[in-house]
């Protein structure tokens, strides 16, 4: 995520543009005021802290994936999957 920093002033004149800029193109947009940060304008659609680790989606998952979910090891499938291959 790109990050630039503006004053209030110019982010009033500018504000349409910075919204399209943060909602569009993955910016965050720092308002100064009197040279204090007051306000950074981020993205809902992508939150700052979206890092995921692989040990989380491994927990979340666990359990969910069934033999019942591949149809591959069943015994009729392979057949007729065999059955359609004949005439490679």
């Amino acid at each position: 995520m790109k990050t630039i920093s503006i004053g209030a002033t110019e982010a009033r004149n500018k504000f349409f543009e910075l919204i399209e800029m943060v909602a569009y193109q993955n910016y965050s947009v720092i308002i100064k005021r009197n040279n204090k940060e007051l306000v950074k304008l981020i993205s809902e659609k992508e939150p700052e802290n979206s890092f995921v680790s692989l040990q989380d989606i491994i927990a979340k998952s666990f359990g969910m994936v069934t033999a019942n979910l591949w149809p591959y090891q069943k015994s009729k499938i392979i057949k007729n999957e065999k059955q359609a291959n004949i005439s490679w």
